[in-house]
């Protein structure tokens, strides 16, 4: 994995699309390579699809089953991401299969 954004500069909101926008710049990356991963689909799910990067709820990050949008992908543990990108075929997780 290329980055891992924990916070960004003043006055861009985490997690959120100009956060996401500014990484995708910053990288020099399409959106569509990138991915938001996180815990909420209130928040870190709904910035990622509001940004057009892939999206994956991890399950185990006491988030719950909260409202949000349906992410691209779910996995239970951070661990399973490198292989469920792997499998998806690219650094996005269009199409990507569920796993918990």
């Amino acid at each position: 994995l290329a980055v891992l954004r924990v916070r960004c500069g003043a006055g861009v909101r985490k997690p959120g699309p100009d956060m996401l926008g500014r990484t995708v710049e910053e990288l020099s990356v399409a959106p569509e390579e990138a991915v938001m991963v996180g815990d909420r689909r209130d928040g870190d799910v709904a910035a990622g699809r509001a940004a057009g990067v892939g999206t994956v709820w991890l399950t185990s990050g006491g988030g719950g089953a909260d409202a949000g949008p349906e992410p691209d992908l779910t996995l239970g543990r951070l661990a399973e991401l490198p292989a469920a990108l792997a499998e998806a075929g690219r650094s996005g997780t269009r199409g990507a299969r569920t796993k918990e």
